[in-house]
């Protein structure tokens, strides 16, 4: 993970300080892709923060890197119950079957997109309220 493309946080737990994971960003290519993961420790996950680490992680993307302008992330079954509620406006772009092994078993790679005209218009006027008018991908914020 260690590369001149990777940027990478902690993910924290409000309610406690635990440190419950971590998440990364590749990128941007030449095309203007960037490329997320995000690890949790799923035995000691609440419910929705595998989505609100996605969202801040990509609203971060699109604040951060003005040349990205698209954002892909891959899932599997394993934890796709943990994105539901997020993956219902975002495109799949391509499923891979059985593409890895892990957990003793191979696995279906799910790979899906967000663009940025689509995040600014829909998810960035939300995500400016949850987090009280920080800065978000559209630059709109408190002053």
């Amino acid at each position: 993970m260690l590369d001149k493309d990777v940027t990478a946080f902690l993910i924290e737990q409000k309610t406690d300080g635990k440190v419950i994971g971590c998440c990364s960003l590749r990128g941007p290519s030449r095309a203007g892709h960037m490329k997320t993961a995000i690890y949790t420790d799923r035995d000691d996950l609440h419910f929705g923060v595998g989505a609100e680490s996605m969202t801040l992680l990509v609203n971060y993307a699109f604040a951060e890197w003005e040349r990205a302008r698209k954002i892909y992330f891959v899932t599997t079954d394993a934890s796709i119950d943990r994105f539901d509620s997020e993956l219902v406006s975002m495109p799949r772009e391509l499923t891979l079957k059985d593409h890895g092994f892990f957990r003793g078993r191979y696995w279906d790679f799910y790979y899906y997109s967000v663009r940025r005209d689509t995040w600014e218009r829909h998810v960035a006027p939300f995500v400016n309220r949850l987090v009280g008018g920080a800065r978000t991908a559209t630059g709109a914020g408190r002053g």
